[in-house]
């Protein structure tokens, strides 16, 4: 586990600024909990699609830091993002990300979001694997 850029990720101020109150990550799962402020929202009142979009490459390259070790990161090579339904100022976001394939130089995660048990976005991310050291 990367766990100093893990810790990193808890800390970062924007990722506070996007309302994530934890990040928790184990053997390639990952899950953020978001509380959506109106900061985070569109000009209709509801979450923002490129906080969205963020949110999931998030939770994203936290599933891939359970998995890897210090000497290794990776970078955002591919996202797709779809948002299934309006998420609410004040709703409690829950992102769910999963690898689904770690490979020499390409890791394939999939990110679920959900609100009161309902899926409201979904994403496939693929990350580039590089070496830090």
């Amino acid at each position: 586990m990367n766990q100093k850029e893990l810790d990193r990720l808890r800390s970062w101020p924007l990722h506070h600024a996007w309302g994530v109150q934890s990040i928790h990550a184990e053997e390639g799962e990952s899950t953020l909990n978001v509380e959506v402020s109106d900061e985070m929202s569109n000009p209709v009142g509801a979450l923002h699609g490129g906080i969205i979009y963020a949110l999931c490459d998030v939770a994203a390259y936290s599933a891939l830091l359970s998995i890897i070790d210090e000497s290794e990161s990776g970078v955002t090579h591919q996202i797709n993002v779809q948002v299934l339904r309006p998420v609410a100022i004040g709703a409690a976001l829950s992102l769910k990300g999963s690898v689904v394939k770690r490979g020499r130089s390409l890791a394939f995660i999939e990110v679920k979001g959900y609100v009161n048990n309902k899926v409201v976005a979904s994403a496939t991310v693929t990350k580039s694997m590089i070496k830090t050291a």
